[in-house]
């Protein structure tokens, strides 16, 4: 499952139930791809289309959430954005990317 910046839009508190809706559709020992921007709480951010809501991640708090609802981590990284281009005086978000197997 390929789920790229699919879970930062939605609150922290439903996160766990999403994980786990990953989890019941993939096939057995099924490969989950997941990032989210690395960072701390919840807002709305600015946008070119108005404001966006937004939650962040530590690595570690990620590797918990995924391990609850049922995965193994096969391997994490934190990686630069090379797609977007920050405000000025401001740097772009990191990502963190988990790939993880269904158990």
């Amino acid at each position: 499952m390929w789920a790229c910046a699919s879970i930062l839009n939605i609150s922290k508190a439903d996160a766990p139930t999403a994980l786990r809706e990953f989890r019941r559709v993939l096939v057995p020992s099924g490969i989950l791809f997941l990032s989210v921007k690395e960072g701390e709480g919840e807002r709305m951010v600015p946008d070119k289309a108005g404001e966006r809501f937004f939650n962040f991640f530590s690595q570690e708090e990620l590797t918990s959430l995924v391990q609850v609802a049922g995965f193994t981590i096969d391997h994490t990284e934190v990686m630069e954005d090379t797609f977007g281009k920050a405000p000025e005086g401001q740097k772009l978000p990191r990502w963190i990317c988990v790939y993880a197997k269904k158990i």
